[in-house]
């Protein structure tokens, strides 16, 4: 956490990111996003004495349904609250 605010100060202070509505309701939908993804993560994932008994491939068969699951909601929720495309994309002058 430290280095990514020393990340953005920086980055403010020289003008590479303008500190205005829009990015305030940026990082609230990523923080919205990111919560129900970890709530989702923790609902899903097994107990540790069920993940320890589970042989490897088991394992990754787990994580191999589980970790696309999260990145599918991640996006689901980024979308249903508002977040498009053109949101991200980098804007030149052009």
């Amino acid at each position: 956490m430290l280095n990514a605010f020393l990340l953005f100060r920086a980055l403010y202070l020289e003008g590479v990111i303008k500190f205005d509505w829009g990015i305030i309701t940026f990082v609230i939908r990523v923080i919205a996003a990111t919560a129900v993804m970890a709530i989702f993560l923790v609902v899903m994932n097994p107990d540790l004495s069920i993940w320890i008994d589970q042989t490897l491939g088991q394992r990754v068969k787990h994580l191999l349904l589980l970790v696309p699951a999260a990145v599918v909601i991640y996006s689901i929720v980024l979308f249903c609250l508002g977040l498009r495309l053109e949101d991200i994309r980098v804007q030149t002058n052009r």
